[in-house]
Order: structure tokens, then sequence, then C-alpha cells
């Protein structure tokens, strides 16, 4: 079975709701994983907005049906019968997460912990195979220290909204050289790299933004509520699969011709309007 593994870098906030209930100070929560608690996005969001994405362009409208599927009656004429589509998504897992800096010359860092990048490995073994630098990356993560936290620079505090770093020990070379093959920072955002122990990232003092949105009618407020939101600059990663057939990975590639395209956006969640959403798909 073929697959393909994606970056994904949020260029604006997103907002992919949850779509629950809730009588706190958040109306519009965004999704988690169920497990962890981790922001998330889920796969049938994903495919559902790259479905949108390939409708809406003439050029790749033709492979929509064997990417995504039919709806029904589409293609079979039974008004109660749909096809699938022949490439699978899985959900993306957050990898690094931007928490703003409340003392030093970096407005924020990158954090994330070895929980994370536990699973990060984990999934991409599991589903194509270890590699040589897996297994680097592996042993790496494997000796981190739960109760410390890691910085590419050790010289000064970190005090970030969650708490004080005064003392870290520096990231390990096989894990930042990793991160950078992976395409998950660049070379530049390496120094706001921050792994951080996980019962300090899981707390409630880390937390993301929560934005004030307010509806007018004719400069009027008739309706203000509160959304949360993922900030810009964080990352996820996720899969993509073949169904395991001639015909399914052709249909993968067809798919990852278009994913890509340099510096091509797509856009996931609501609010496009106002910009939510907007992504870089970058595989690896």
């Amino acid at each position: 079975m073929k697959n393909k593994f994606y970056m994904v870098k949020c260029v604006t906030n997103l907002h992919m709701g949850s779509g629950d209930i809730n009588f706190s100070i958040i109306d519009n929560e965004v999704q988690r994983d169920p497990v962890t608690g981790h922001p998330s996005m889920y796969s049938s969001g994903i495919k559902g907005a790259m479905r949108e994405h390939f409708e809406a362009n003439p050029e790749t409208k033709g492979l929509v049906t064997s990417i995504f599927g039919s709806a029904i009656g589409e293609t079979s004429g039974d008004k109660k019968k749909s096809s699938p589509g022949r490439v699978k998504f899985l959900s993306a897992n957050l990898l690094l997460q931007p928490v703003r800096s409340a003392l030093g010359a970096l407005p924020y860092y990158l954090v994330t912990t070895k929980a994370i990048l536990q699973a990060f490995v984990t999934e991409l073994t599991t589903i194509r195979g270890e590699t040589e630098d897996d297994k680097k990356l592996a042993a790496a993560i494997q000796g981190l220290d739960e109760q410390k936290a890691y910085s590419m620079n050790t010289n000064g505090a970190i005090h970030i909204e969650g708490g004080k770093y005064p003392t870290r020990v520096a990231v390990p070379a096989d894990i930042a050289t990793a991160l950078q093959t992976y395409h998950a920072v660049s070379a530049d955002d390496l120094s706001k790299l921050l792994i951080l122990p996980d019962a300090d990232f899981r707390s409630e003092k880390i937390h993301l933004p929560v934005l004030a949105r307010n509806q007018l009618d004719n400069g009027e407020s008739k309706n203000l509520w509160y959304e949360e939101v993922v900030p810009h600059d964080a990352v996820f990663y996720f899969a993509v699969l073949s169904d395991g057939t001639e015909p399914g990975d052709k249909a993968l590639e067809d798919f990852a011709g278009v994913a890509e395209k340099d510096r091509r956006l797509f856009q996931f969640g609501g609010n496009a309007t106002i910009g939510y959403g907007l992504t870089q798909l970058t595989a690896f």
C-alpha cells in the first residue's frame, strides 16, 4: 500500500470546529485528539477541504471521483449508492504549537514534547517502514529526560506563558536535523524550538488563543461569542494512503501531483472569508 506524508504549516490562524456544545466561556472550540487532548485536524475535514479544492479547479475536477469517491447516484445510477474514493486520509496530529514568549528576544517558541515526538515517529515507521534517519530520531527522542526542557539556545532564561525555564539542555542534534529534514521547521525557525516536559505542555497554563467575534447589524452588536483557534505557524502532519490497487496507486500519485505544487495554499476549516485556515503542505 503506497503512502504519502505531509507537513501542514498554518500560514494563518486555523479553526476546525469540534461541533461540541459547551457552557464554558469558549463558544466554539477546535478539534482535539480524543486520547491526548491536543489540537487535531480530523480526517473527514481534511478530505472534505481537499475535495473542495480539487472540485473548484477545472484542471483537477476530473480527478475527484477516483481520489475522493462519488456522490450518491453519481456514477452507479443507483440513488442509494455511492462509490468510495481510492485514497484514504488520516487525521493530522499536532507536532509544534506556537506559545507566546513573555521575556526575551523571541516573540514565541515552537513547543513540542517527548510524547508528541514519539507519536510522530511511531506513525511514520508503522505506515511507511523504518529508515536509518527514523532510527536515529527515535533513539534521540528516547534519550530525552521528561523532567527537563530543551532548546537550541541554553543561555539565559526562557519565560513563556506556561512557565519559566531558567535552565535548559541543548536539543539533541539528531532531533534538530530530523525536524529540518522532514520540513517541520526551517533553519531560521530552529532557534524557536522548545521541547517541554509533557506535564507542563498539558497543563492549563499553556492554552490556545481565544478570540472574540461579534455580529453587527447596522453597527449595533447583536451577538458576541468567543472562538478558540490554532495559531499561525503551528505544524501538523498527516498521511494519505492508496487502497492497495493499481488504480489506487495512480489516484494517490494524482493527488500528490496537485498537493505538492510549490507554494500552493490550501484552506482548512471555517471562516475562510476572514482569512482563517490557510496552510502550506510539504511532502516528506
